[in-house]
């Protein structure tokens, strides 16, 4: 009975190790610069704070620079690309639309959106408008917005 008890506190012991690895930093090395908006099969993505622009007040038109980190839960924190996107918020109707930028065109961002159709877009938005207001715009649990 006590080696059965030893190997199940081991197992325990190194399953609990796993885990707190493979948590996503909430700002990347620490730089609450590149704040941590979505983190999926050991891929991290951050916006950069410092280069959110408000591109016009009517629609209230936003844009921001991500990051990828492709091997976040193996403790590698090396970015592999940046990328710009650009959201449109229509505060009367509470929609957002994650814009193309070689068209122009609007794709809209439901609260409830899949992965598959933008929800890493939609992290971003919600983030990108709390770090341009101050508020939150479709509203996630107080965890996931960055400190101010």
């Amino acid at each position: 009975m006590s080696r059965n008890f030893f190997a199940v506190m081991l197992m325990s012991l190194l399953l609990i190790q796993s885990a707190a690895s493979a948590a996503y930093q909430k700002y990347l090395n620490g730089d609450a610069n590149y704040i941590l908006f979505d983190g999926y099969q050991g891929v991290a993505r951050y916006v950069v704070r410092d280069t959110l622009k408000v591109d016009a007040k009517n629609p209230y038109t936003l844009s921001i620079d991500w990051v990828t980190v492709p091997r976040a839960w193996d403790g590698d924190n090396t970015i592999s690309a940046r990328d710009k996107f650009s959201f449109v918020y229509d505060r009367d109707a509470r929609k957002i639309f994650v814009v193309n930028p070689k068209t122009d065109e609007r794709r809209y961002l439901p609260r409830d959106v899949s992965r598959a159709e933008g929800a890493m877009e939609l992290s971003a938005a919600e983030v990108a408008f709390y770090l341009s207001t101050g508020e939150k715009f479709y509203g996630f649990s107080d965890e996931f917005y960055p400190d101010k």
